[in-house]
């Protein structure tokens, strides 16, 4: 008996053994990248860029805002971590997101850490906070749901395979988190690395609301949550779950769908007639379509009809009913009401399906800092003159967004036309701002905000380079400014590559080649053009 049991523990550990081996060898040669989601750096710990690698292809790995968490913090300093996708992360302009506003409106002593990550779901997020808890932790911020069936392992994505058991993909995360996973991953990967493509990217993935897979996909969500907390919780810190909103006025669905065996002819001659008798008579047929939900609301006013266009979506980019309810019933007592807070989930609110104004995350901050403060915020006005939101930045943000816009599936919707009409006005209006208005916000502000100095800086490379292009002299006004963010934020690539292309047009080639050097020795997956290549 005794010769059996040490046959079948050989047979079990020595496989494990070699592989504990093969792991220990790749280690000490240095192959692969730390799994954690933060990294040893100077200052403290900073986000790792390699973390998103076990959850996406390879060149569509996502990244999250560069940020430094002190090795020491400070007695009496509020340490809060923002969790969830990119409407929590502040797209499409992070430094205007609620984190940031949350952070002036608190006006203590106070380190606002944003952990938002684009494109990411609960599975993905689980390991953040798991990573997170180690670093002292006193309040963790939850608003997330927008992304569990098209981000990674839903239902709808186009990153991973299939949907499989949550014990599965925990299984899978481990295991590419490795460094023997990691090298098997590179040589499986294709050569060519895939291209990000935004929204575009998921056409062909569409999910009926009554599809059976979204049983699994709000199962996953709901244990996912709830280990989050339990997680945050266990480590001491106070945690606060947010409902999540999405537009649903003037904004048209995506995608829509009829259920099987509808008389089509019947119900098409009834919608195209383009009136409320018609879509009365249509909707007796087959009220699952989502577009003919979102023209009923035309009809009668009636939000229910705007909750369920947005709930029979195909193209499940916002969270639906069934995900808010998740979030009710397993935050309880922590559960800080988003949905209440927006009041009217309009374009005074969103930029497009789920990203946040200014004022969509004024209000979103406000729910929180009542949560954790009591009482009442400033007002939004004061809040962005803390922040220094000028016209410049409106009017970036306009036109990113416009970019957005001009692709699927937005291109799709019915009142896209009236979408881009509002934000062409709102970008024609904040560039009226004189470039003196804007200079004078930023200079009005804290200088020691880097974030401040960064946009600022952005201000001062675009209007040097728009003067230089008119025959006058390049001025490089923004190097100091993107020098003094790079002390703050030694890891931040997008602000050391601009640095490199200022230094470059002032003609201090010298100085240009060792910013590039740099960036390409901390982030050498960074696409920087004008930078040569090592």
């Amino acid at each position: 008996m005794r010769v059996w049991a040490f046959r079948l523990v050989s047979v079990a550990l020595l496989p494990l053994a070699a592989l504990a081996a093969v792991e220990g060898v790749l280690r000490i040669a240095g192959f692969g990248a730390p799994s954690g989601f933060t990294v040893p750096c100077q200052g403290g710990f900073c986000e790792n860029p390699e973390f998103t690698a076990p959850f996406f292809p390879a060149g569509m790995e996502r990244r999250a805002t560069p940020f430094v968490i002190p090795a020491q913090k400070q007695p009496g300093t509020l340490r809060i971590f923002v969790i969830g996708e990119s409407a929590a992360l502040g797209d499409p302009e992070p430094t205007f997101g609620f984190s940031r506003f949350l952070e002036v409106m608190l006006q203590r002593k106070v380190e606002v850490i944003n952990a938002g990550v684009v494109a990411v779901n609960s599975h993905v997020l689980l390991p953040i906070v798991r990573d997170l808890v180690r670093h002292h932790p006193d309040l963790f911020l939850i608003y997330a749901g927008n992304n569990e069936v098209v981000g990674p392992w839903g239902t709808g994505t186009v990153f991973t395979r299939g949907a499989p058991p949550r014990r599965l993909i925990r299984l899978f995360i481990a295991a590419r988190r490795t460094r023997l996973g990691q090298l098997i991953a590179r040589a499986t990967a294709p050569r060519a690395p895939q291209q990000w493509g935004g929204m575009e990217m998921f056409l062909g993935r569409q999910v009926r609301a009554d599809d059976p897979s979204l049983e699994a996909v709000y199962q996953d969500f709901e244990a996912n949550l709830r280990e989050m907390i339990d997680v945050a919780s266990a480590s001491g810190a106070r945690v606060l779950v947010s409902t999540v909103p999405t537009r649903l006025r003037d904004f048209a669905p995506f995608a829509s769908s009829h259920r099987p065996g509808v008389d089509l002819a019947a119900w098409q001659a009834h919608f195209a007639q383009g009136n409320c008798a018609g879509y009365e008579k249509a909707v007796a047929i087959d009220p699952t379509y989502a577009e003919l939900q979102y023209r009923l609301a035309t009809c009668s006013n009636q939000r229910e009809h705007l909750v369920q266009a947005r709930d029979l979506d195909t193209l499940r980019f916002r969270a639906d009913s069934h995900i808010n309810r998740i979030i009710r019933d397993v935050a309880g007592p922590l559960l800080v009401d988003g949905e209440a807070a927006v009041g009217v989930p309009d374009a005074a609110v969103f930029y497009e399906h789920a990203h946040f104004t200014p004022r969509g995350n004024y209000l979103i901050a406000s729910a929180f800092f009542r949560a954790i403060a009591g009482g009442e915020p400033p007002l939004q006005e004061v809040c962005e003159r803390r922040l220094a939101l000028t016209g410049f930045d409106r009017y970036r943000i306009a036109k990113e967004v416009l970019r957005r816009l001009s692709h699927p599936p937005f291109t799709g919707q019915s009142d896209h036309a009236a979408q881009v009409a509002a934000l062409e006005r709102e970008r024609d209006e904040a560039a009226r701002e004189p470039f003196e208005a804007s200079e004078a916000a930023y200079e009005a502000t804290d200088s020691a905000d880097p974030w401040i100095r960064y946009n600022h800086a952005i201000l001062l490379d675009t209007r040097d380079v728009f003067l230089a292009r008119r025959g006058q002299p390049d001025a490089a006004r923004s190097i100091p400014h993107y020098e003094e963010v790079l002390r703050k934020l030694p890891e931040f690539a997008e602000a050391r590559y601009r640095l490199s292309q200022a230094l470059r047009r002032a003609g201090r080639l010298d100085e240009a080649l060792a910013q590039c050097r740099e960036l390409h020795r901390r982030r050498p997956a960074y696409i920087a053009p004008g930078c040569p290549t090592p």
